[in-house]
């Protein structure tokens, strides 16, 4: 017997206590808690997300790495240097080819992704091969593919999400013992109220007034890649590919930790 009197027993009836979903805290104005050094998060304006990072998931890849960031979670896996593949491709007798895919979950953001590649993807997918190429040592695989494909599982941000793949990559393709001259860090900053915040979430960005993403490799001193969103003073774009420059090379003493490993 149902515990609701007079309910239909050929229905799937609803509990008898229910409790409303659990919704975003709003509370608040982003762009006045920038002005008094405060972020809704509770982090300070320079400071990033704690990395956590895994390496070596996948069994039948090459290379493979997990990443979390804050909201952000990432996937990576490697496969090659193998023969290319790829109809159109161009082959060298010189160097290999770098090819990199770039996913969104379905349910990786607020809004609903579709299954098929988007052009947003395809864009972010030549990023990270434009940002990960000058640290792979390419000339050492002649004729051969690397391939890399992230999937993004959680995101939270999109400068934030990109940079995150880029160093789940990098931490990828070290994980499967391919050359390169260095890993590759990576890093966004947002502009809001005229102060430059590191490593914005996505209601952050929300309110910027421009932003930089800049990958980074800290041992050869090596800028690989950075975008530039918004307008923004000389001065102004200096002094964020600095903060860029100082958190890429924090992060990459958690990358090498977890490489070490």
């Amino acid at each position: 017997m149902s515990g609701f009197p007079g309910s239909d027993r050929r229905l799937v009836n609803g509990p008898e206590r229910s409790v409303p979903p659990l919704e975003p805290n709003t509370d608040g104005n982003i762009r006045d808690s920038i002005i008094q050094n405060k972020r809704p998060s509770g982090r300070e304006i320079l400071q990033p997300r704690p990395l956590f990072i895994k390496s070596d998931l996948v069994n039948n890849a090459s290379g493979s790495a997990y990443l979390e960031q804050g909201g952000i979670k990432i996937s990576c896996s490697v496969y090659g240097p193998r023969p290319i593949k790829k109809v159109g491709a161009i082959v060298s007798s010189t160097t290999g080819n770098l090819e990199c895919e770039f996913k969104f979950s379905q349910f990786s953001s607020s809004w609903r992704k579709i299954q098929q590649r988007d052009s947003e993807e395809k864009e972010i997918s030549q990023i990270l091969t434009q940002a990960l190429g000058p640290a792979v040592c390419l000339h050492m695989f002649p004729k051969s593919s690397i391939d890399v494909f992230v999937t993004v599982i959680e995101s939270d941000g999109r400068s934030a999400t990109i940079a995150a793949a880029i160093k789940c990559a990098s931490l990828a393709l070290a994980d499967g013992s391919i050359d390169m001259y260095d890993m590759v860090s990576c890093c966004s900053v947002s502009m809001i109220n005229g102060f430059w915040i590191v490593d914005s979430d996505q209601k952050e960005e929300n309110e910027e007034d421009a932003s930089i993403l800049l990958a980074y490799m800290p041992s050869s001193q090596e800028i690989t890649h950075t975008i530039q969103t918004g307008k923004t003073s000389i001065e102004q774009t200096q002094n964020g590919i600095n903060l860029c420059l100082d958190a890429c090379t924090k992060l990459y003493e958690s990358m090498m930790l977890s490489a070490a490993y």
